[in-house]
């Protein structure tokens, strides 16, 4: 990770496979990802620098430069979302923002005086070189600054690029192997440690005979920062001793041996961001300070240097950090104050603001003096000495404690409490200045204060503790605290505040954002009609949508139907609310809607939606539709179409009895719902109770009209509703019987099949009689059948045949007799069709056998057909609608 300003750098491995590529993320202050690059292949990142411009990734022998910003301050990822008009020149400015030098080539380049690889390569051209750089041509430090790229070998050369043009300026030579370099501010001087921690000064400013020997011989002059670039063959710059910094002053002459400046056991360097000439470096737990590059008494630590600016040096204890790097302390930060700064504090200390004033006067033509004006104009304003502060102020140019000074001088002399607490407030001493206005009995002053600053928190308690502000205050600053936890996304304290503040649009939002949907339904009530969304916004804006309509829209998204449909109605938006309740599929809501506010086209929404489902094949899904509706006739229809088709083509039986229960039951509701509003209707007079008669007339009259009206077999349903259910029912009383070996009972339930020959197949039905007749012994019952197997119409000759056939061979041995005498009824429904009173349950006839009584019976109250009570003793539901016993029946 490095970082310069305002933007960081982070290199991560993209993939885990063993030959991803690594890539450069580029972060913003806050640590968002601005843009990302991918290295070179097959680089290793060992060393990364930073500037405001570039970010550069080397490896022991490659060195990639990605120039992320030009000086137009202007992020190179943004050029790629302009207009597509242009690409051809977009594509040229673009290409060239990534850069690699290979310096195993720059190397042999040099050896061989063949110009190649002199100067950086585009990305696209990089062409990597199979063969392994010598271990004099490998990287061991790197530093970048705004106008160079100094890359020092382990063969001690450095090589020094111009930025942004990436082009070989100069090459020297130390007497160290370079494992770390820094730069000063103005890149003329550069920092060199050994492995060793011997470290030397490089000027790299510096002229000498050899240089001026170099560029008369390259016919160039790379120590320009033109940027030029220069590729004719032989003009390499030759690596030459580099001018080192003398440890005595004044003299500019080339290398001298013992005197130039050197220090030992140094592990950190850091230069001065603001003066050239100072810096700061660790030599094992000491820290020295630079200033003029001469070394002042060394102070103990054990920091790791951060940045050496404003006369104070920030270092970072990395090694207590990294024993709790999830909770790291504050004290884990250290800045340590240079020498002239300490001298001004104790100036300050021992002789006051007026004495370090003139101090700094002295000291100013030989230092930055800026941090030290502060100093003084701080001192000045703990003292209230206003002349020395405001031409202290002025020295440093901070425009806003010179209106401090202008302020405090427009108070007068008799008010220095005030202008205490006025400087400890400038001074972020907020307590302090609060503890000053209360000692002047101000609460009103301590108020304003925390307003000032935003502590609304403090401007609660003062005022709830009495003395200061207004109801009105107060609520503003509950309204700030809730915004405090809604901005941190804390919704349950934000709704604590916003309550006590009564702001209904801030709770309303609380409780959607909470999910309690319940809580936002129960405030409906409370919220005023033409009320804000916005509890900022005055009544007479329109830039803010009406709370009620916002807040509908909420329980809209959520499902809550009832909440939202009344929140539409209070607000005055009928069209909405059908709206809604057609999108949460609450069609009787919507159809009960549309009639009391005349909206007659959610009949032609509600036919479309069921034709969707109808052509999507899903016809249950019509069916739902239709009864959420309330449009229980339509989906009788469709149950009773779905039943015939099912018994037809899918041969089941069972889901058809299912499907014609369903059909009758919606039936019934029909009925059910237009009885009970004739009689609620009636509850009136005479004149109610006549006009509720001929409503329900007419719903009546309408039932049968449209059962007429149909033509299609599905119709039937509206005539007698539990027909279709009563005819599967007792086919599949019959099979079960057949096949648990009752025949008997088996043949008695056929033959009340013979009523519904409109519903089931009349060959099935009088096939099943005869079998069932012929196991029961009952030729005469078996032979009816077989009369009307033979006269059906509709019949081919063959099957004709084999009827007559199979009859001959029946009764050829057995005479067309019955062991016993049926009951008429059931010789009338064998012979006609002509029903009777069956037991749902058994299949027998009711009301009387053989003459003698049967036992008593009971009517079910939903589907009003009758069951023999010995036939139900063990049952819990009626047999054909499923109804419960235990409050479904009556004694009949």
């Amino acid at each position: 990770v490095s970082s310069r300003g305002g933007e960081a750098s982070k290199l991560t491995k993209s993939g885990q496979r063993p030959g991803g590529r690594f890539k450069v993320m580029l972060c913003n202050a806050i640590g968002a990802p601005v843009d990302t690059k991918l290295c070179p292949p097959g680089l290793v990142p060992l060393f990364v620098a930073m500037t405001p411009f570039h970010v550069i990734v080397a490896d022991h022998r490659m060195v990639y430069v990605w120039q992320y910003k030009t000086q137009v301050l202007r992020l190179t990822a943004m050029e790629t979302s302009e207009s597509k008009s242009g690409l051809g020149s977009l594509h040229r400015r673009s290409a060239g923002r990534e850069r690699v030098i290979d310096v195993g080539a720059l190397g042999r380049a040099g050896s061989h005086s063949d110009g190649g690889g002199k100067d950086a390569v585009t990305l696209e051209s990089f062409d990597y070189a199979r063969a392994p750089p010598s271990s004099e041509s490998r990287v061991s430090a790197l530093c970048a600054s705004g106008k160079c790229l100094v890359v020092g070998l382990e063969s001690g050369h450095l090589l020094r690029f111009g930025l942004p043009h990436v082009s070989l300026e100069a090459r020297s030579s130390v007497r160290l192997r370079p494992a770390m370099a820094r730069l000063n501010c103005d890149s003329s001087l550069l920092a060199v440690v050994d492995p060793n921690g011997q470290m030397c000064l490089v000027d790299l400013e510096g002229r000498d005979s050899d240089q001026s020997h170099d560029e008369s011989h390259s016919g160039s002059n790379p120590g320009s920062s033109s940027g030029g670039n220069p590729g004719s063959k032989g003009d390499v710059p030759a690596a030459k001793p580099a001018k080192l910094v003398e440890a005595t002053d004044g003299n500019s002459g080339g290398n001298s041996g013992a005197d130039d400046w050197e220090r030992k056991d140094v592990w950190d360097v850091c230069w001065a961001e603001g003066d050239p000439r100072s810096l700061a470096i660790m030599e094992k737990t000491r820290m020295f300070v630079l200033e003029d590059l001469k070394a002042g008494s060394p102070t103990l630590s054990s920091g790791y240097l951060a940045c050496f600016k404003d006369m104070g040096v920030t270092a970072a204890m990395l090694d207590e950090i990294m024993l709790a790097p999830e909770r790291p302390a504050r004290g884990m930060v250290v800045e340590f104050e240079t020498a002239p700064l300490r001298e001004l504090l104790d100036v300050v200390d021992q002789k006051g603001p007026v004495e370090a004033y003139v101090h700094v006067e002295a000291l100013a033509p030989k230092v930055d003096e800026t941090r030290l004006w502060k100093v003084v104009a701080a001192a000045a304003l703990n003292a209230l000495e206003l002349q020395v502060a405001d031409k202290a102020l002025v020295r440093c140019s901070d425009y806003r404690g010179i209106q401090l000074v202008r302020r405090l001088q427009g108070l007068g002399e008799g008010s220095k409490m005030k202008q205490r607490a006025e400087v400890a407030a400038y001074f972020g001493r907020f307590d302090e200045a609060e503890a000053i206005y209360r000692d002047m009995d101000r609460k009103d002053l301590a108020v304003d204060l925390r307003v000032r600053i935003g502590d609304w928190f403090k401007v609660v308690t003062l005022i709830q503790t009495g003395g200061a502000g207004d109801d009105k205050l107060l609520q503003h600053a509950l309204k700030k605290i809730g915004h405090f936890y809604a901005d941190r996304r804390l919704w349950d304290r934000a709704l604590h505040y916003f309550t006590q503040a009564k702001d209904l649009p801030r709770m309303a939002e609380c409780y959607f954002k909470l999910g309690d949907l319940q809580s936002l339904a129960r405030l409906v009530p409370s919220v005023p009609v033409g009320a804000l969304a916005d509890s900022d916004e005055t009544s007479s804006g329109n830039s803010a949508p009406v709370l009620l309509v916002e807040m509908a829209s909420w329980l809209e998204s959520s499902g809550a139907h009832e909440a939202a449909v009344e929140c539409y109605l209070k607000a005055g938006e009928p069209r909405k609310a059908i709206d809604c309740a057609v999108l949460l599929n609450q069609w009787a809501k919507a159809v009960e809607l549309a009639e009391e506010f005349d909206y007659p086209q959610i009949e032609g929404l509600l036919a479309k939606k069921a034709g969707e489902l109808k052509l999507r094949g899903d016809k249950l899904g019509a069916v739902e539709l239709y009864r959420k509706a309330n449009k229980s006739i339509d989906a009788a229809r469709m149950l009773a179409a779905l039943a015939e088709e099912i018994a037809i083509e899918h041969c089941d039986p069972l889901r058809a009895k299912k499907l014609s229960v369903l059909a009758a039951l919606e039936v019934e509701r029909y009925r059910k719902n237009a009885m009970s509003m004739a009689s609620v209707t009636g509850a009136g007079g005479a004149e109610s109770i006549a006009m509720a008669t001929a409503k329900t007339l007419d719903t009546l009259m309408t039932l049968d009209t449209a059962g007429d009206a149909s033509g299609s077999g599905s119709s039937k349903v509206l005539d007698n509703a539990w027909r279709g259910a009563a005819a599967y029912h007792y086919y599949l009383l019959a099979m079960r019987q057949l096949y648990r070996g009752s025949m008997d009972d088996s043949m008695r339930t056929c033959i009340r099949l013979a009523e519904f020959e409109d519903i089931l197949s009349p060959r099935v039905i009088y096939s099943l009689i005869a079998l069932t007749a012929y196991h029961n012994k009952y030729y005469g019952v078996c032979s009816r059948a077989f009369v009307k197997l033979e006269t059906m119409q509709h019949r081919s000759e063959r099957s004709r045949d084999a009827v007559q056939s199979l009859a001959v061979a029946i009764f050829t041995r057995n005479a067309p007799l019955d062991p016993q005498p049926l009951q008429k009824q059931y010789l009338t429904c064998l012979e006609d069709g002509t029903g009777y009173q069956a037991c749902t349950a058994s299949g027998r006839l009711i009301e009387s056998e053989s003459g003698r009584g049967e036992s008593r019976s009971f009517v079910c109250r939903t589907c009003r057909h009758l069951c023999l009570e010995r036939m139900i003793e063990d049952l819990s539901n009626c047999p054909l609608c499923h109804a419960a016993l235990d409050s479904g029946f009556n004694s009949r």
